[in-house]
């Protein structure tokens, strides 16, 4: 499928101008707002990613059907990926309606992206079919289209990009597929997390979810896949063999929404409950096999609102979308750190030195814009002045690596 940047963005409005701005923080802005640099497919950023190995960003744009391929400082436009269709049983290129772009993932060392299609534009209460693409990361176009079930949000692979997990946030579901070529996927089963969902006729199955899956996570050795149950509470774990849920953990934080593998751990945000928390991969495994054992969970309140959740090095980054803001923890969330994120951030994503963060809005409040932080400028800016408020010289614990 071709890149066609002279196709017309789909009609949205940019909104009104945000509540809060890069004022003296070291920040980038992509939007439509930027003075010097304007892009008007900015529209309901959703998800940013970092390539991996090459300098470059990719901008999920909802609601303009759009992803936005950026050099990885914000300051270049290289490309523009619409996802635009003509048929839904095969899914050729056209402009009958287009995917709504909600999150994605690298597969085969950065050469593949796959990305899901929250709704089709022609099925604005989502009540059927949806689908996801794969991306050819060196020609930045669409390789072909896929169906799936209903609201797919989360997507992603395993360590050696031979499976592939689709998450169905509208009916408790998992898709998983079998990517070892990722240009001829296979899919090997669709398993259940939870009971079939009932919604309600003319309901928007965005609200009617179920347990509303969301964070998704491969559990290093290849034998489980965690699931987080956003709307019934709860982390369950499937197990790859049996394709079968082995052990719901109840005890995790409220409301689940990511979750990270990193080193020994699993990492999760958790929305209502403002939480941010962390498993042993080991209390995991034990939990898998033991009905009896409930793992231990380190957890610390961090704000309302947890979204997206990126750890990297020794930090814990998360939006925290109530209060318009970014948090930086340790890893073992002793040291708290939080400073200003355009309204409303919901994406984020880490690299080097650079952060970025997607700022959807809420209510027609904010939104449309994506921050690119220089991080090392960033902490030093927010430790001085934090000491000057108080008076102190103590240096942040924080320390990029």
């Amino acid at each position: 499928m071709a890149v066609a940047s002279a196709m017309p963005c789909p009609a949205a409005s940019p909104g009104p101008v945000p509540v809060t701005s890069p004022g003296r923080l070291p920040v980038f802005e992509i939007s439509p707002f930027n003075a010097d640099h304007p892009d008007p497919d900015v529209i309901s950023p959703k998800s940013v990613l970092f390539h991996p190995s090459q300098p470059k960003l990719y901008i999920n744009a909802l609601e303009a059907g759009k992803t936005l391929v950026y050099s990885s400082d914000g300051h270049t436009k290289l490309a523009t990926i619409q996802h635009r269709y003509s048929d839904h049983a095969h899914l050729r290129e056209g402009d009958s309606f287009f995917g709504k772009p909600v999150e994605g993932w690298f597969t085969h060392d950065g050469r593949y992206l796959w990305i899901t299609y929250y709704r089709w534009s022609d099925d604005p209460n989502a009540v059927g079919s949806s689908g996801f693409c794969l991306i050819d990361t060196e020609t930045d176009r669409i390789v072909r289209g896929f169906r799936t079930g209903n609201i797919p949000k989360i997507i992603t692979a395993n360590e050696d990009s031979s499976l592939l997990a689709v998450t169905l946030w509208g009916s408790n579901q998992v898709e998983l597929y079998d990517i070892a070529n990722p240009l001829a996927p296979l899919r090997k089963a669709v398993i259940a997390v939870g009971p079939p969902v009932e919604a309600k006729p003319g309901s928007n199955r965005d609200a009617t979810c179920g347990l509303c899956l969301r964070g998704t996570a491969f559990l290093p050795g290849g034998r489980l896949l965690a699931v987080a149950r956003m709307g019934g509470g709860g982390l369950s774990l499937v197990d790859l063999d049996t394709l079968k849920v082995v052990r719901t953990l109840l005890n995790v934080p409220h409301t689940p929404r990511h979750i990270q593998v990193h080193e020994d751990w699993l990492y999760l945000s958790a929305n209502t409950s403002g939480t941010v928390a962390r498993i042993a991969l080991a209390d995991l495994q034990h939990a898998a096999d033991d009905p009896q054992y409930e793992p231990p969970v380190q957890s610390r309140k961090v704000g309302e609102g947890a979204r997206t959740l990126k750890v990297v090095g020794d930090h814990v980054f998360f939006a925290l979308n109530q209060s318009s803001e970014i948090g930086v923890t340790d890893l073992d969330f002793s040291h708290l750190m939080q400073f200003s994120a355009p309204s409303y951030p919901v994406g984020l994503d880490v690299q080097g030195d650079r952060l970025a963060v997607t700022s959807q809005g809420r209510n027609g409040i904010g939104g449309h814009r994506v921050w690119i932080y220089d991080l090392n400028s960033l902490l030093a800016t927010t430790t001085a002045q934090d000491n000057a408020a108080s008076g102190s010289q103590m240096p942040s614990r924080l320390r990029l690596h």
